[in-house]
């Protein structure tokens, strides 16, 4: 069962009607346990309500994040350029939009924002820094959809 932490990490949660929750963990003192690089960059899971691990964010950068040639370089180099230039998830949003309709830069009107989860409708996650994803909560999928422009800070 999961109480305030899991795998000894401090978590935020978002509970889904059926019990089950989307939980984002986060460093807060220090004393969590060593991560792998991959855990920290996926540290949004989906649990059942009796606990159990449904699935781990995976990421789908849209070509936002990596260079146009990333797909050539060694296994060994894009992991090293993921580790720099990607940061963990920070906090999810408090309310369900319509996929497609976040705009950073603008508040997402009332009419595509939702308390309960409906088909095509996303959660907001935000990583340390600047960048927010939409989150897919059925798949795990989270799609960066940030915009450029702004500030990182």
């Amino acid at each position: 069962m999961i109480d305030e932490k899991f795998r000894g990490w401090p978590f935020r949660e978002f509970l889904l009607q059926n019990g089950d929750k989307i939980i984002c963990t986060y460093s807060w003192d220090g004393s969590e346990p060593k991560e792998s690089i991959h855990d920290a960059l996926h540290n949004i899971f989906r649990l059942d309500k009796d606990g159990n691990v449904v699935w781990q964010v995976k990421r789908d950068e849209q070509t936002k994040l990596y260079p146009k040639d990333w797909q050539k370089r060694s296994e060994r180099s894009n992991k090293i350029f993921e580790g720099k230039h990607q940061g963990p998830f920070a906090r999810l949003s408090t309310n369900f939009i319509k996929r497609g309709t976040y705009n950073e830069f603008e508040e997402t009107p009332a009419k595509y924002r939702s308390d309960t989860w409906k088909p095509d409708y996303v959660l907001l996650a935000w990583v340390y820094g600047r960048g927010v994803y939409e989150l897919d909560i059925e798949t795990g999928i989270a799609k960066n959809v940030t915009q450029p422009g702004g500030r990182d800070w």
